[in-house]
């Protein structure tokens, strides 16, 4: 293993043995993201959240840093406020009125001084953070409120050459979707596509009702109604450097239809039953 500053690592206590178990693992876990996925991942393993993320940034974008207890003083020593969690806000423009930019400031400040900066819990609590004493749980992730896909590319002006982007970013969103489903029986409601005036540049999208299909059927469907969108927008969209396709308003559904026709039943196309309200998430429009 590696320390901040790329010594070895040989662990000394037992607390620093466990450190190194976590650090094969995490090493395991790293190595497989780039042979299934070819993604890259930088990790921290330390005692707390803040540690560990301080640590991750370290060695991007495909390292690790472990970060044991005699080292943490030091390391803070280095470490800008700003790049700590829940030191931006209040907390973090508190702290640049009076000229306070890096955790080994705080060392040299007397307790009047950070009294007259903090209220005594946001103190106490500001205090053990520059030690590298956090308490937050680690909790279960949250399902996701919304899934985009979004792209920035040369300028296109013809509404062709934007059809292999939207296939693209089609083919990213579907499979998330459909894993999703699997994992937590959750589907979305809303398909919207995000993209930038022409002339203003101002952010804008616009929605329509997600298929509720098998997978067999979502990338045509997903597809096609991505490109009637954008035929419906072109003066808007083009000249288009960047668009963005995304999900929201999920909700439980027991099972996918395996019937297209069911969805398009009456021959009324979803984008004739589009409802002018934006959906509840909010979508970044690509940039």
């Amino acid at each position: 293993g590696k320390i901040e500053c790329g010594e070895s690592f040989i662990p000394e206590t037992e607390l620093e043995k466990k450190l190194f178990i976590a650090d094969k693992y995490v090493w395991q876990i790293r190595q497989t993201l780039h042979s299934e996925l070819n993604y890259t991942a930088s990790a921290g393993i330390s005692y707390n959240k803040m540690l560990s993320k301080l640590g991750s940034s370290c060695n991007k974008p495909a390292g690790q840093t472990i970060l044991s207890l005699r080292h943490v003083r030091a390391f803070l020593d280095q470490v800008k406020i700003s790049k700590t969690r829940n030191c931006g806000g209040k907390v973090g423009a508190a702290l640049e009125e009076h000229e306070i930019t890096f955790m080994r400031e705080v060392k040299d400040m007397t307790t009047n001084q950070i009294n007259s900066i903090f209220d005594p819990p946001t103190r106490d609590w500001f205090i053990n953070l520059c030690r590298g004493i956090e308490l937050e749980e680690v909790r279960k992730r949250r399902d996701p409120r919304s899934m985009l896909a979004e792209t920035t590319f040369p300028r296109v002006r013809q509404l062709k050459g934007l059809e292999g982007v939207i296939k693209l970013l089609v083919s990213d969103l579907v499979p998330r979707i459909c894993e999703h489903h699997e994992e937590t029986g959750r589907y979305p409601k809303t398909l919207t596509l995000s993209y930038r005036d022409s002339d203003t540049r101002v952010g804008k999208h616009k929605s329509t009702i997600m298929p509720n299909c098998e997978t067999n059927y979502q990338h045509k469907l997903v597809y096609e109604l991505c490109v009637r969108m954008v035929k419906k927008v072109a003066k808007e969209v083009l000249p288009c450097t960047g668009l963005g396709i995304g999900v929201t308003n999920f909700e439980h559904i027991t099972a996918l239809n395996s019937n297209i026709q069911s969805f398009l039943k009456h021959g009324k196309s979803p984008l004739s039953r589009r409802s002018s309200a934006s959906p509840s998430g909010t979508l970044c429009s690509s940039t």
